[in-house]
C-alpha cells in the first residue's frame, strides 16, 4: 500500500473534519439546539398547563352544583324548622342545618383555592407563551447566521470531498473500508506512525512481537486504540 497516497487522504478527511466540526460546534448551531429543547419543552408545559386548567375547571363546576344542592337542601331544612316540630326533630333539623353550613364553608373554600390555581395556571400558560415566542424570535436570527456560514463552509466541504474521492479510487478498498469503520467509531486520526516503539496515537508502548510484525508487513493495528500504525 502506498503510505504518502493514504497520508494524504487522512489529511484530506481531516480537513473535511475540521470543518464539520466548525458548523456542528458554531455557537448559532448549540443555540439552535437550546431553543429547539426550549420549544418543546414550553409545547409539553403548555400541553400540561391547558389539561390542569380542564380538570380544575371541571372540578369547580362540581363544587358549584354541591354548592347548589346544599343551599336548596338547606331552605328545605329552614322552612320545615319553622313547621311544628317535635324537640328531638327540631334539634336534627338544627344539627343537620350546621352540618350544610359546615360543608357549604369548606366547598366555599375550595373554590377559592381551585380559583387561585387557575389564576397560577394562566400566570404560567402566559410565561410559557412569552417564552415561545422569544425562542421563535432567537431561532430565526441564530438560523440566519447559521445559513450564512453553510454558505461559506459547504463549498470548501463539497470541493474537498471530490478530491477525496478521486483518492479513494487509488486505494485498497479492503484498507478503505477498514478505515472508514474506524473514523464511524471515532478513531481519529486512523493511520499514525511508530514513534520510539510506541503507537503515535495513544503513545502506548508495543510489545517486541508486535514491533516485528510492524516492519515484516508495514502495518500494525494498535491493541489499545486501534489505530493502524505504520513505520515512517
Amino acid at each position: 500500500m502506498n503510505i504518502e497516497k493514504i497520508l494524504e487522504f487522512q489529511s484530506l478527511d481531516n480537513e473535511i473534519r475540521k470543518l464539520e466540526q466548525q458548523l456542528a460546534n458554531s455557537p448559532d448551531q448549540k443555540a439552535i439546539e437550546g431553543l429547539q429543547k426550549l420549544v418543546k419543552e414550553t409545547q409539553t408545559t403548555s400541553a400540561n398547563l391547558e389539561k390542569e386548567a380542564e380538570n380544575s375547571v371541571n372540578e369547580y363546576q362540581k363544587m358549584q352544583k354541591s354548592s347548589q344542592d346544599a343551599i336548596a337542601t338547606m331552605n328545605n331544612l329552614a322552612a320545615k324548622k319553622e313547621q311544628s316540630l317535635s324537640e328531638e326533630e327540631y334539634a336534627a333539623c338544627v344539627k343537620q342545618l350546621n352540618n350544610i353550613a359546615g360543608f357549604l364553608a369548606n366547598i366555599e373554600k375550595r373554590i377559592m383555592q381551585i380559583a387561585d390555581k387557575v389564576n397560577a395556571i394562566l400566570s404560567e400558560y402566559e410565561n410559557a407563551k412569552q417564552n415561545y415566542n422569544h425562542a421563535k424570535q432567537k431561532h430565526s436570527m441564530h438560523k440566519n447566521n447559521l445559513l450564512a456560514l453553510q454558505q461559506q463552509i459547504l463549498p470548501q466541504i463539497e470541493q474537498l470531498s471530490s478530491k477525496l474521492a478521486t483518492l479513494e479510487s487509488g486505494l485498497d478498498q479492503t484498507f478503505l473500508k477498514k478505515y472508514k469503520a474506524k473514523r464511524a467509531d471515532r478513531i481519529f486520526p486512523v493511520v499514525v506512525p511508530m514513534r520510539d516503539n510506541s503507537c503515535g496515537g495513544c503513545m502506548m508502548e508495543l510489545p517486541m512481537a508486535q514491533i516485528e510484525k510492524l516492519k515484516k508487513d508495514g502495518f500494525l493495528e494498535c491493541e489499545s486504540c486501534h489505530r493502524i500504525i505504520y513505520l515512517k
